[in-house]
């Protein structure tokens, strides 16, 4: 899960660089083309300018909103898909099975359960981590959020875009 946030967080932070260098971009040229027009112009234009901003700001929050009910889903949603792995009788059977060697064997009972403890979470973790990377769910979760992500930002940056074209050009 903490690959998943770092690679979300470098995809954003780039993006974030990119936006404030747009932004100043079109700053510029906002400035530019309000020195060229009169006082009634200018209210029209940043009216609407205002207007079409706040449309955008409103599809990001439902966006992210989207996205942080979308994580959600997918949580919840892998939660349950475990569970039912780690009750399918296969991973029951393999985790169950130990030769007399993989034993613990102290006489000390506290130490003995301990060490029981730990080698039944090791093992379970064991297959887990097999049954993740057979099945790529990490992966696959990284990828779809990442998608989304993408396909969300470059709307946007398409619609600010179209902004910036009729009003700044």
């Amino acid at each position: 899960m903490y690959d998943i946030i770092m690679t979300i967080s470098h995809y954003l932070s780039n993006r974030f660089i990119s936006q404030i260098v747009k932004r100043s971009i079109y700053s510029l040229k906002v400035s530019k083309t309000m020195a060229k027009c009169s006082k009634e112009e200018k209210q029209k234009l940043i009216a609407n300018i205002k207007s079409r901003m706040q449309t955008i700001q409103c599809k990001a929050m439902r966006s992210v909103d989207d996205l942080r009910r979308g994580m959600e889903f997918e949580v919840n949603s892998l939660n349950e898909t475990l569970k039912s792995v780690v009750n399918s009788e296969e991973f029951r059977r393999v985790c169950s099975y130990w030769e007399p060697r993989e034993c613990p064997g102290s006489k000390d009972k506290s130490k003995l359960i301990r060490d029981a403890s730990e080698l039944i979470e090791n093992r379970v973790c064991m297959h887990v981590d097999a049954w993740e990377k057979k099945y790529r769910v990490i992966k696959t979760l990284k990828e779809k959020i990442i998608s989304k992500l993408k396909r969300d930002c470059e709307l946007m940056e398409d619609q600010i875009r179209e902004i910036e074209s009729k009003n700044f050009d």
